[in-house]
């Protein structure tokens, strides 16, 4: 029963390192890569557009 448990433990610990290494790789990706710059050039030039659209509509 004991071995059961220890064996769980390390089956979730490994998933959950699994997980969480993933999504740090994939910010990293998203934050320093190529694609980081190109993903905050687009972001800036749709919240510029939504800004405009938004204005628009208030006015």
């Amino acid at each position: 029963m004991a071995n059961n448990v220890r064996y769980r433990i390390k089956k979730f610990a490994k998933k959950l390192l699994l997980r969480k290494g993933i999504r740090f790789a994939a910010v990293l990706l998203m934050t320093y890569g190529p694609a980081g710059f190109i993903g905050k050039l687009i972001k800036l030039l749709t919240s510029k557009w939504l800004l405009n659209v938004l204005i628009k509509r208030l006015t």
